[in-house]
Order: C-alpha cells, then sequence, then structure tokens
C-alpha cells in the first residue's frame, strides 16, 4: 500500500512545553508535493511568522500508525504578509529539534 505524507507546522516552546502550537496542513501522495508547499508557504502554513518549524511525515495506512520518515524543516520570516500575500520565508532543512526527540506522531496524534 502507498505511504501518504503528512505536513504540520509547529511553534517550538520549551522543556516544559515543547510545542506551542501546531496545525496540520493535510496529507500528499509525494513528498515532493509536500516539500514544495513547505518551501513556497503557500497557502500561508506559517501564518504570518507564528509558526516556524515544519515536520513531514511519511506515513502507512491504517490507525494512528507511526512515520516511518520525519522530514524537518525551520522557516525564517524575510518579509511580513499581510491580506494579500502569505509573507516571504528563507526556508532550510533541519535535525528533529532536541526538545522532540521521543515525541512521535505529530499530524496524526
Amino acid at each position: 500500500m502507498k505511504n501518504i505524507y503528512v505536513l504540520t507546522v509547529m511553534q517550538l516552546g520549551d522543556e516544559q512545553c515543547a510545542i506551542k502550537r501546531s496545525r496540520t496542513w493535510g496529507w500528499f501522495p509525494d513528498l515532493a508535493e509536500a516539500e514544495k508547499v513547505v518551501r513556497s508557504n503557500a497557502p500561508d502554513i506559517y501564518a504570518n511568522g507564528a509558526y516556524t518549524t515544519a515536520v513531514v511525515e511519511e506515513m502507512g495506512a491504517g490507525p494512528l500508525t507511526l512515520a516511518t520518515s520525519e522530514h524537518w524543516y525551520r522557516a525564517k520570516r524575510i518579509k511580513p504578509g499581510g491580506i494579500e500575500s502569505p509573507g516571504t520565508y528563507e526556508v532550510e532543512p533541519i535535525d528533529k529539534p532536541e526538545l522532540l526527540r521521543g515525541i512521535v506522531g505529530f499530524g496524526m496524534g
């Protein structure tokens, strides 16, 4: 069975609360499509700077399946957005943040 790629954005916190807020944007049939959304910020997935970290999880079918791989990104806002524009971000791949080691299931709970 084919895997899907689940895209979730988040704002990291600290040791007391590792994730301040998060939002799952959807799933994609392949990594390339998910990464295109991550890098282009369409449709404003970073919510004008409210989210700065993204993860794309590769998952199989079934209830509460675990990701077989995770692809992490950090977004740095270069130009703020507004009603007409989602803003411009510099997005780079990163290692899984240390605060989140041992935590799984970001997009599917």
